[in-house]
């Protein structure tokens, strides 16, 4: 197999681990992981916008923020926490 990603190694190790065939209790935290890893690809953590335009650049670091919150409280939500 090729090396993974750390994105995609996380999510492999938990579908792994968790032998996922049906969306139960016993799924979700595979099903986190799965977001978790989407958020760092999709809206990483350090994302900066340099276009040069102040406001445009602040509206799509607050769009990234957002996302990414999005994706991590369905991931905590899933996680119980």
């Amino acid at each position: 197999m090729t090396n993974l990603s750390p994105s995609a190694q996380a999510v492999r190790v938990a579908f792994k681990t968790n032998q996922v065939v049906s969306i139960d209790g016993d799924s979700l935290p595979a099903l986190a992981a799965v977001l978790r890893a989407a958020a760092d690809q999709v809206s990483p953590e350090d994302y900066a916008s340099f276009s040069g335009h102040v406001e445009y650049d602040q509206g799509l670091e607050a769009r990234n923020d957002s996302v990414r919150e999005a994706l991590l409280a369905m991931a905590d939500e899933l996680e119980g926490r």
